[in-house]
């Protein structure tokens, strides 16, 4: 008897990686995949599903499972061979062992065995023992009749079986039939194509037989998968500083269960151990390299390819965020545009959040939150998350039900109140009520998304109306209804954003797309995100992205959502750990420019608009505050990082600056529309926003 179709699982070291080559092809049943080994009358159904097949009892008559075989091992009790006075004892020299399959009954059971593959094969083989019967005289009295069929449940192939005839064998009861006890016969299947999906064993012998039983060894393990080939995957390959990256592995090849060792290099061609899980999530805070070893089920164990991680810390997609308020769990989460994994930017229930929804970063560093549950708007430090009070304190102004808020060329917060249909102002130095920039007799009807255009006006969406309103950037006036009531099939809108092509883009709670609109008219141009791409389950807010991506808040999946900015076909999801409810955006918020061990203070003291207005057409205003006099650079990039225009370069006192970007670059050409950054730079400190170009 030969040992199971296993490898010899190699030792894996912090830096040495060993493999086994070679596998036995057939299963003997004297131990299980995992080295164990089998026990008498054990019962077997998938446990050698590792190796691509399953076992099933079938009944003769229906073709119906009625069970599944059994372990039998030579010697008492007396489980496979018919009862004979002796014990079962197959002839030595033949090298079976002592361990088969049968059909689990001391005497008599009348049922086919099924060998099912998991993945159609070529090939396939193995070793019926002699099972003594008793028949009422004539021969053959043990006959088998093996079957192959192919995916669709056709035969393919059939093999029959006759014992040879051997010496009675008083013992057994068994007179003129059977070979003596033990003698194998041994049979194979080719049927090349179509290919084997299953085999079916049946005892074809004689009419009347009495206490029939198999006995089956020995059993090939037929196109066996080589080694595994494990390919680490993550959404960028040039990371943050500081930032918290998910690497994970992917394999093909190889039988499960998979076990995993990922290693970072520690110095060349040194690996160092980290964990085990299929996700690793690693804070890289230089260029690192890392790998995974994959062992599995045969016991090979293989290195994927190593993979970089480059860390770039002055790359204009890590130099702003997306900010994502996280309902369920009353959390703001921030990602980077580059690894996009979250980081809890500001903790469950912080200074009394309920229901966070609209969230707005300002140039001061700080990020302001609306609590609808409490009809507040919260302060939170920028960088750390840390509360900083509340900044519009609770039903100020008739505040209720907030959603939304946006910040105005004014420096003043524009909140939206749902119940009673209203844009409030408040003072962006102390929050203190300013009055209704918005009555609630202008015709807004369940007011959730507001955004300025380009044109500097105020846009509503009017969730309950199924409009979008615009209002006088300056006074609140009506402007009228920009998009009419149902235009397009809308229904009930929620966020708006104006994209890089100047048009209005809506999500729809209740149609689960976005649609557009034309930025100048208020027309529908149709569908942009179709219903439900990605897995988009009420479209509660959209932003567009430093690197031109549509962003969108999926409510009910609990997932943030990007789409290509230019076609809106679906890209990827963020990963979505600690989200639940993902409610509003923003986008253009300073990252954390930390790098690790403790550079707290970085990136804290500049101050910088992120342009008024934004987005714009000809021209923009950029505003920021310097804590000390010093060499200060202010340049304008895209998306690629490269410098288009130099708006400063040179000494600047301490205290608050004012610049303005014509749109044009370096050579005096126009700039494309699109998705630009303006970065304010004094020594090692620096801050940038994003600016959007709309034409």
């Amino acid at each position: 008897m030969g040992t199971p179709g296993r490898l010899v699982r190699a030792a894996l070291l912090t830096g040495s990686v060993l493999a086994s080559s070679t596998a036995a092809q057939t299963i003997s049943f004297e131990t299980l995949p995992d080295g164990s080994p089998t026990t008498d009358q054990q019962v077997i159904t998938n446990q050698y599903a590792i190796y691509g097949v399953t076992f099933t009892l079938l009944d003769r008559t229906t073709g119906l499972p009625v069970g599944s075989p059994r372990i039998a091992k030579a010697g008492a009790p007396l489980t496979a061979f018919e009862g004979c006075t002796a014990a079962d004892t197959p002839i030595a020299n033949l090298g079976l062992g002592s361990s088969f399959l049968t059909d689990g009954t001391a005497l008599g059971v009348q049922a086919d065995l099924r060998i099912e593959y998991a993945t159609a094969v070529s090939q396939a083989s193995g070793v019926i023992l002699d099972v003594d019967c008793r028949v009422a005289g004539g021969a053959p009295c043990e006959q088998w009749t093996i079957t192959a069929y192919d995916v669709a449940g056709a035969p393919l192939q059939t093999v029959v079986l006759d014992a040879p005839q051997g010496a009675p064998n008083a013992g057994c009861l068994s007179p003129e039939a059977g070979p003596g006890d033990a003698k194998p016969m041994g049979w194979a299947l080719s049927a090349g194509s179509p290919l084997i999906r299953s085999i079916v064993l049946r005892y074809t012998g004689a009419a009347s037989p009495t206490d029939v039983g198999l006995a089956f060894d020995n059993f090939s393990i037929a196109n066996l998968p080589g080694p595994p080939d494990p390919v680490i995957f993550t959404l960028a390959d040039t990371v943050c500083m500081g930032e918290f990256v998910d690497l994970t592995a992917s394999v093909a090849g190889g039988l499960p269960p998979y076990t995993y060792q990922w290693q970072q290099e520690s110095a060349p061609g040194s690996w160092a151990n980290l964990g085990t899980s299929q996700v690793q999530t690693v804070h890289p805070a230089a260029t690192t390299r890392y790998r995974v070893v994959v062992s599995e089920g045969l016991g090979y164990q293989v290195p994927s390819s190593p993979r970089t991680l480059v860390v770039n810390a002055a790359d204009p997609l890590c130099t702003t965020t997306l900010l994502v308020t996280s309902g369920s769990n009353d959390r703001v989460l921030r990602y980077r545009f580059r690894g996009g994994e979250p980081e809890v930017l500001v903790a469950g229930g912080s200074g009394g959040l309920n229901g966070p929804s609209g969230v707005v970063c300002r140039p001061d560093g700080a990020v302001y939150v609306v609590s609808q549950q409490t009809n507040q708007v919260l302060r939170y430090d920028g960088m750390s998350g840390a509360f900083g009070g509340v900044f519009v304190a609770a039903g100020s102004g008739g505040l209720s039900t907030p959603v939304d808020m946006t910040a105005g060329v004014d420096g003043n917060l524009y909140v939206v109140s749902y119940t009673t249909d209203q844009v409030l102002r408040y003072s962006g130095v102390n929050g203190a009520f300013m009055g209704a920039f918005v009555p609630a007799t202008a015709g807004l009807n369940g007011p959730t998304g507001l955004t300025f255009g380009p044109d500097g006006h105020l846009y509503v969406a009017s969730r309950d109306g199924d409009k979008i309103m615009r209002f006088d950037g300056a006074t609140g006036a009506s402007l009228g209804t920009f998009v009419t009531a149902g235009s397009g099939a809308l229904d009930a809108p929620r966020g708006i954003a104006f994209g890089p092509d100047g048009h209005l883009y809506v999500g729809e709670e209740v149609n689960d797309s976005v649609r557009r609109f034309d930025g100048t008219t208020g027309a529908p141009l149709g569908v942009f995100v179709a219903a439900g791409a990605g897995g988009l389950d009420r479209a509660n807010d959209v932003a567009f992205g430093p690197d031109g991506n549509l962003y969108v808040a999926s409510y009910n999946s609990n997932k943030v959502l990007a789409f290509d900015g230019s076609t809106g076909a679906f890209l990827h999801a963020l990963p979505a750990t600690g989200l639940s409810g993902p409610s509003w955006l923003a986008v253009g918020c300073g990252a954390n420019l930390l790098g690790v061990d403790g550079d707290a203070g970085r990136g804290l003291d500049i101050a910088l608009s992120p342009g008024v207005p934004n987005p714009f057409r000809g021209r923009t205003t950029i505003e920021f505050t310097l804590p000390v006099a010093g060499h200060t650079a202010v340049t304008i990039m895209d998306v690629s990082g490269r410098v288009v225009r130099t708006l400063a370069d040179g000494t600047h006192a301490a205290g608050r600056h004012t610049l303005s970007w014509d749109a044009r670059m370096a050579d005096g050409r126009a700039a494309r529309a699109g998705v630009y950054f303006v970065r304010v730079k004094q020594g090692a400190e620096l801050r940038a926003q994003k600016l959007l170009l709309v034409k």
